[in-house]
This record gives structure tokens, sequence and C-alpha cells, in this order.
């Protein structure tokens, strides 16, 4: 018996040191542990805490000891807590796991991941659960941050008069995420364009269906952009012209994950380049035909000047005569025509005007002369202040000379000459005094 005593008192003080040193050694990882710990009573009273979960919370170890986990819990998720704990301790749970919020010292919210797992009696009573809190406040405020963004992303794009889309890199271009947009220009949903791949592609203009293929093939073999122009036929099978612009999204390798692309609807402007087009033809034509109208203009002045001088030297008894005033009448129907030319071609108003003003130097002062010698009295003696006017040295204050007063005269080309007869109602010019002084000096 009494060997047996050292033995066992041997083996006890062994046992003893293995477990003070389990101890130990919980306790240092206990304390010093990365993520909050505790040691919670089954009424929710802190029975230990370590450093990080003072830290987390902004307490003292001593004012954690005094408070339960309710007190540091955000409203909103104790019921939450609580009811957990309940199903832990009646035994339907063996543990849970859950995010919740704490409420620091200072008030602002701490997101936590809870993991709560009980040590139970031999009976299987609990004594304590042991609590492993880790913080997540900061991942929490990026997912936010990255949830507004992206709603304020998605809001953005589906509020701007364009399709946005994300594709993946096949020969379908099969689409990941489309804008709603394109029910409005195409009729189709997003939802049906994404379950069917084969249905934007049967969309596309017969005309363009080739072009557009390739182009997106070598869009999808590299990284350059995408830019095309093409045509789709809505579910009413309507014609709209859209602008396709696409990049390529890549990893930071430069490797290609997806296509990223906005569809322009460009219906209206190619229409307008359409009526831009048939307005340049129409405007081509206005040249040709007031080029035209410009040369039998020439002709036809020609012909009428010598039809008026005709019909001058026949007497009105003379049957010829009304032969020639055809020709006459004739030609004022052709000038009306010429008119008409003429402002089609933009060159000239619908207004009015005599046909010697088209006609070339040449035959204007061959049929003026023959007017001339015809009608026209030289006077014996000009008026003393059209002598006086061309004695005069030419400077900027030479008076005009005033002309004999006569009646309205018409040339055969009806043409009216009034100049001389608006120069007649002038006031005879008094030269100036620098005039008269040079004229003195020349003298």
């Amino acid at each position: 018996m009494s060997a047996e005593i050292p033995v066992r008192g041997h083996t006890d003080e062994a046992a003893r040191d293995a477990l003070l040193e389990s101890e130990q050694c919980f306790k240092g990882a206990f304390e010093h542990a990365a993520i909050g710990m505790a040691f919670a009573r089954p009424d929710g009273g802190f029975a230990k805490v370590n450093r990080s979960l003072c830290a987390m919370l902004g307490y003292s170890e001593e004012e954690l000891l005094a408070m339960s986990f309710t007190e540091v819990t955000h409203p909103s998720d104790v019921e939450a807590s609580v009811g957990r704990l309940r199903r832990l301790l009646a035994g339907e749970l063996d543990n849970y796991h859950f995010e919740k919020r704490y409420l620091h010292k200072n008030g602002e919210v701490v997101w936590v991941t809870l993991s709560v797992t009980p040590v139970r009696d031999p009976a299987g009573a609990p004594l304590y659960m042991v609590g492993q809190i880790q913080d997540i406040t900061a991942t929490k405020k990026a997912a936010e941050k990255l949830a507004k963004a992206e709603a304020q992303y998605r809001t953005m794009v589906e509020h701007v008069p364009s399709i946005t889309y994300v594709d993946e890199l096949d020969d379908k271009a099969t689409s990941i995420y489309i804008s709603p947009q394109v029910e409005r220009l195409l009729g189709y949903t997003p939802a049906e364009i994404m379950a069917d791949p084969d249905l934007w592609l049967s969309r596309i203009h017969p005309d363009d269906y080739d072009r557009v293929i390739a182009e997106t093939a070598r869009h999808n073999a590299g990284t350059e952009p995408l830019r095309i122009e093409y045509r789709m036929l809505t579910r009413d099978d309507r014609i709209v012209w859209f602008r396709d612009e696409a990049f390529m999204v890549t990893d930071e390798n430069g490797t290609p994950l997806v296509s990223q692309g906005v569809i322009l609807d460009i219906t209206g402007r190619k229409g307008l380049e359409k009526q831009l087009v048939e307005s340049q033809k129409m405007e081509a034509v206005g040249r040709l035909a007031g080029g035209i109208a410009h040369d039998f203009n020439n002709i036809l002045s020609v012909m009428q000047n010598y039809a008026r001088l005709l019909a001058d030297d026949l007497d009105a008894s003379d049957p010829r005569r009304e032969d020639v005033m055809e020709i006459v009448k004739a030609g004022d129907r052709g000038a009306n025509l010429i008119r008409q030319l003429m402002t089609f071609s933009r060159k000239k108003r619908s207004r009015r005007t005599g046909l010697i003003s088209t006609m070339s130097s040449k035959e204007w002062i061959s049929s003026f002369t023959r007017w001339l010698a015809r009608t026209w009295k030289w006077p014996s003696s000009f008026p003393p202040n059209l002598v006086e006017f061309w004695r005069m040295p030419v400077s900027s204050n030479r008076p005009l000379p005033i002309w004999p007063s006569t009646r309205a005269m018409r040339c055969p080309t009806a043409a009216s000459f009034t100049f001389a007869r608006r120069m007649s109602k002038r006031p005879i010019a008094r030269p100036s005094r620098t005039s008269r002084c040079r004229r003195r000096t020349m003298c």
C-alpha cells in the first residue's frame, strides 16, 4: 500500500501540472486572440471578456463584466439574439452563427459575426456559453458603398436614352445584362433577349448581318473597341438604325473578361442624312437648270430684240406686223418660263426683269446702236453746266451733269432708260470751294 501512495501522488501532481499548463495556454489564447472572445452566463451576463472585445466595444473589462450582452446589442437585433440563446439553452440548437450589430460606447454601430457554443455539465445542463466575435464593420461599409454605387450606376444606365449591355465573349454575344431601354426601341424585354441568345442576331437586318458578325468577331478576338452602324428589325418589323460602340473589360493581367457597350438610336440622324442627300441632288439639278435657263435667255433676248426692231419697221397696217408680234408674244412666254427656271435654281428672284440684263455685251451694243440710230436726235447744243462739268478736274466733289429733260424712252428690248429723267429732276449741283480754287489754278 505504502508503495502505491507515492505513485498515486505523483500521478495527481502530473495531472495538475498538465491541467495548469492547459489553462495557461487557453488563457493566453483567450487574452491575446485577434478576435473578441467572451464567456457568458445562461442569464446573458458576461463572465469573462478578452482585450479584443473591450477594444471593439470601447469598454473596459470591469465595465463589460457588469453588463449583459443585451445592453451592448443594437436594439433592432436584441430580439433575434435572445431568441437564439433561448433555443440554445433549451437544447434545440447545438450552436449558432449569425451577423448582428453591437453598439460602441460612443454610440457607433459595430457589425460583427457571432459564433456561440455552449459548455455543459455531465448532466447536459449549460454552464456557460463561449462566444467568438469578429468585427466586420469595414467589410459591411465597403459592401454598402458598393451597393450604393451599383444602385446609382443602374439608375443612370436605366434612364439614359440608349441601350447599355454586357456580353460574353462568344460567337453569339450572349448578354449578361441589357438595360430596359431595349424594350422601347425594339419591343423585346431584357429577359427575352438574355433568355434567347439567337434573338438579337435574328433581328439584325439581312443586308447588315454579315458585316456585324465579322466586326463582332474581330472585337471579341482582341482588345480593339467596336464601332459600327447597322439596322435592326423591331418586333413589329420596323427598321431602326443603331450605332454600337463597345470596349473590352479586362482583369489586372489584361485578359479579356466581358464586352461592355452602348447602343444609340440614330434613326432620326439617318433620316436627316437622307434628306440632305436629296437636297444636294435637287440643288445640282437646280444649278443645271439655272445654267440652261441663262444660256437660253441670251438666245431669246436676241430674238426678241430683233423681232421688236422688225415690228417697228413695219407699218401698223402691214399684215406682217401681226405675225411679228406673235413672235414677240412667244418670246414673252419663253421669258416667263426662264424666270420660273431661275426661281427653281435659286439664282433669281421671281420678279419681272428685262431680258437685256442677261444679253452679252456685243449683242446688247449691236441692238442698242440700231435702236439709237433710228430714234435719237442729237441736240445742236449742250447745257452750260454739262460743259462746265467736263472741264472740271476729277475729284470726289465733282458734281453730276444735268442732262436735257426728255420723256421716258423704251427701247425695243423693253429696258427703260429712266436715268436721264431722274437726273433732270435733281437741282443743279454747285462746285465746292476746293473745286473752284482748283479750277482757277488749272485755268
